[in-house]
């Protein structure tokens, strides 16, 4: 500690344990260590105060007035040395050992508890302290990982339960429906001479898709992409074939190419919304 060598006479000062006890109410940790300082330089008029204080788990720590800069050579000329330093040195004895006492008791309220998460694993209690803050933490994430296991297993089995509603049978078949509707909707139009957007949009659709389907719908490739890749080739193939043989023949109508299609791929893609349906049920059995 730094001893006073003054010869001012301090004694109409009042005691410093009751003002250390206000200030202890005011502030915590690093800013009741702060207030002390700034407490001692306005009750002393000193112009400079610093602490060194001794943590077992952080080493010296070193705390100036109103939180200027230490210097390399302060540090380490102060760094071995705990106590308070006082420029000038006018200070009491007893207040510096009051306030270095209260202050090195505040230290381990902020300081020691970010040392016992931080400290290297050299420090034995340090690491035990490290280890049981984390208990809690584990057992916490255990118990909601096992929680959201149960809950994952528990829908994979609702899932696999209610997995015949849309298997790939079932969605053959809706697919297969849904093109029979089309099929219908675009042969009466061209029967009732039906022009506009709406039949081109149709009329589009049913060219690119419906044909495909008649004969890919059969093969069951348990492959959306492959199956669709292949309804597109196999519709825009057999089209451009039968219109090369019809300009050939001389026989070219589009109108007539459209009905004659319409009325071709009905029956199969009739036959494969049963043949889907009834396989859908079968695996459901």
């Amino acid at each position: 500690m730094s001893h006073h060598n003054g010869t001012d006479d301090w004694s109409g000062l009042p005691p410093i344990d009751p003002i250390l006890e206000e200030l202890a109410t005011e502030h915590t940790g690093l800013g009741f260590i702060y207030a002390s300082l700034d407490m001692l330089a306005t009750r002393y008029g000193v112009d400079d105060v610093t602490i060194v204080l001794a943590s077992d788990s952080l080493g010296a720590q070193m705390f100036r007035l109103e939180r200027r800069a230490i210097s390399t050579r302060l540090a380490n000329e102060l760094r071995s040395r705990p106590g308070i330093y006082c420029t000038p040195d006018v200070v009491p004895p007893s207040d510096l050992e009051a306030v270095y006492n209260a202050c090195e008791r505040s230290l381990p309220s902020k300081l020691d508890r970010f040392s016992s998460a931080h400290a290297p694993a050299s420090s034995t209690h340090s690491s035990m302290v490290r280890i049981d803050d984390l208990k809690p933490l584990y057992i916490r994430l255990r118990t909601k990982l096992g929680e959201s296991m149960t809950t994952f297993r528990n829908f994979a089995a609702v899932s696999q339960r209610g997995a015949g509603i849309f298997d790939a049978k079932s969605i053959r078949a809706y697919v297969s429906q849904f093109l029979i509707v089309l099929d219908i909707v675009v042969f009466i139009m061209a029967m009732a001479d039906v022009h506009g957007p709406v039949r081109l949009f149709l009329g589009l659709i049913f060219g690119i898709i419906v044909p495909g389907w008649s004969i890919v719908g059969f093969l069951r490739l348990e492959s959306a992409a492959l199956e669709f890749g292949l309804t597109i080739a196999v519709s825009l193939s057999l089209l451009m074939i039968a219109a090369q043989v019809l300009i050939t023949l001389s026989l070219w109508h589009l109108v007539a190419f459209e009905e004659i299609t319409c009325a071709g791929c009905l029956p199969f893609l009739w036959l494969q919304s049963r043949q889907q349906r009834r396989l859908g049920q079968h695996s459901r059995k």
